[in-house]
């Protein structure tokens, strides 16, 4: 960060006996491009080994699932800055998404989209930089439970007591191998990362000994999968 105002030197020099031509831009972070999260967005690299700056204001605490949805031509990477110019992830390749990150400052973040020094051409590229907001309910036992995870990242949170000990069965009802559930209680980690498609009949078998006391059951998506879901947990 450049926090005097006055004159600035920039020295370009060749590798001992090196002459060749050059070409760059020195970008200010002030002039990125605003963006709204949960709007997509999409640009082009011309040429490919360009860069474009995106930035979006935030509130600390606030989670978001970085959701690559195309991109074409070129080597691009992208990466995140804090308020602060610092590294929050990144870079990474543009082929894949950023799962749930939570931006820990108020403020505005810039986003970078870059390309490799040696491409050609142009490169196109498209995102959303979706919020993510859980949602939490009461798990009521021998009952069907249905819900729906309705955007990237999205975790569905359940709940429930038991007041003694007790043998439980998961029971799917969802044909849906990229959705997940995991279980946690008194003693820690239960089962973690089940997926719908391997939990019961020929599939897997979900039965636990469940001590007394108060228990979370969390469905997620793998990567950016959202889709409705429906399960048991009986005893």
């Amino acid at each position: 960060e450049l926090v005097l105002p006055g004159t600035y030197r920039l020295r370009m020099t060749g590798n001992g006996s090196t002459t060749g031509n050059y070409a760059f831009r020195l970008l200010d972070l002030a002039s990125a491009t605003a963006i709204t999260p949960g709007t997509a967005v999409s640009g082009t690299l011309n040429p490919a080994n360009s860069s474009q700056l995106y930035r979006f204001d935030v509130t600390a605490g606030e989670r978001f699932y970085f959701d690559r949805s195309a991109n074409a031509g070129g080597d691009t990477y992208w990466r995140l800055l804090d308020p602060y110019g610092r590294p929050v992830w990144g870079p990474s390749g543009i082929g894949g998404d950023i799962d749930v990150t939570t931006l820990a400052y108020s403020g505005s973040y810039t986003l970078l989209v870059e390309g490799r020094y040696y491409v050609g051409g142009s490169a196109s590229y498209s995102f959303n930089v979706q919020p993510v907001s859980d949602d939490t309910a009461a798990l009521t036992l021998n009952t069907p439970t249905s819900g729906t995870i309705a955007a990237p990242g999205q975790r569905d949170i359940y709940t429930f007591t038991l007041a003694d000990a007790r043998r439980v069965v998961f029971d799917s009802q969802t044909n849906l191998g990229s959705l997940s559930w995991s279980l946690s209680g008194p003693r820690g980690t239960v089962t973690a990362d089940r997926s719908f498609q391997g939990s019961d009949s020929a599939d897997g078998s979900s039965i636990y000994d469940l001590v007394a006391g108060d228990y979370t059951l969390v469905i997620d998506g793998v990567s950016d999968t959202v889709g409705s879901y429906t399960y048991q947990l009986i005893d």
